[in-house]
């Protein structure tokens, strides 16, 4: 029950409906209960009222009785457009869901800092409508930020939940890992699950979240400039929403933007988060 597989079509998967979409895509009530696990504030959510409709939603899906895989996405780790409260968030995984083992996807802190700055190029003290900013001065901003600094130390992040949920209910699996062999991955995954591996289990190789072009990076940063915001302001919701649908469609792709860093930059990152890295990898065997 959860957000994947979709929209990467896997095939074989029993989180899938005859309709080839997951529970999650079809069911406007797990769609909320989810927000609410990840963006509800503490004085708007109720852990109790939130594991009756938890036990409800498996009981709809005809998982009362059952081991339940739930997917998730980074929403529960970051704290972007999300709850901020990686404390929180994690006692509610704790309250919410019965005795939940969790799998943790971890990630190059580089290639997440550079894929943050590809998706939303802008001041980060204020992502939804701060000025677009060269990656350097943007770096400089970020570390100013404790919260997004401290989510990818993962160490300290892994030991928030081992003390929640016990060492054994933890898992840590890194994400070049899946790239680098996606079948043998998957066959790790399913054993940290609890299940075994679905020899009829295939999917799309070939397949890769979009991600914004060249010429979309350069229309976002545009956008946000100030003859952007300029224009912004006299033109009608429908004119600009039918301007960015056509850009969108115009300038989107698979080509990448790449995000040139300088090497000093690189060498701080890296010192950042060297020693909380060794940390995770010698306690999990991590390359």
């Amino acid at each position: 029950l959860g957000i994947a597989p979709s929209p990467n079509n896997v095939s074989g998967s029993s989180e899938t409906t005859e309709s080839g979409l997951t529970p999650y895509r079809l069911d406007a009530k797990l769609r909320e209960f989810h927000r609410r696990l990840v963006f509800a504030s503490p004085a708007t959510y109720d852990p109790d009222l939130e594991a009756q409709t938890w036990a409800k939603l498996r009981e709809r899906w005809g998982q009362r009785d059952q081991q339940t895989v739930v997917f998730s996405n980074e929403r529960i780790s970051s704290v972007y457009y999300a709850l901020d409260d990686l404390q929180l968030k994690i006692d509610r995984v704790a309250k919410v869901f019965n005795n939940p083992s969790v799998i943790i996807i971890i990630r190059r802190q580089l290639d997440i800092i550079r894929s943050q700055y590809r998706d939303q190029p802008f001041d980060p003290r204020d992502l939804e409508e701060g000025r677009p900013v060269p990656f350097d001065d943007w770096f400089c901003l970020l570390r100013e930020d404790e919260r997004f600094i401290d989510s990818l130390k993962y160490n300290r992040v892994v030991r928030m939940y081992e003390e929640k949920l016990g060492e054994a209910n933890v898992y840590v699996f890194p994400f070049e890992q899946l790239v680098d062999d996606v079948e043998q991955a998957a066959i790790s995954l399913y054993e940290c699950m609890g299940l075994e591996s679905n020899p009829d289990f295939s999917y799309d190789e070939r397949y890769e979240n979009p991600s914004p072009s060249p010429g979309y990076f350069a229309y976002k940063q545009a956008v946000r400039s100030s003859v952007g915001q300029t224009l912004s302001q006299v033109l009608s919701e429908r004119v600009k929403n039918k301007i960015h649908n056509i850009f969108k469609s115009a300038l989107g792709g698979y080509e990448k933007k790449k995000i040139e860093v300088d090497p000093e930059v690189i060498k701080k990152i890296k010192i950042l988060y060297s020693e909380e890295n060794e940390k995770i990898s010698d306690r999990y065997g991590l390359n």
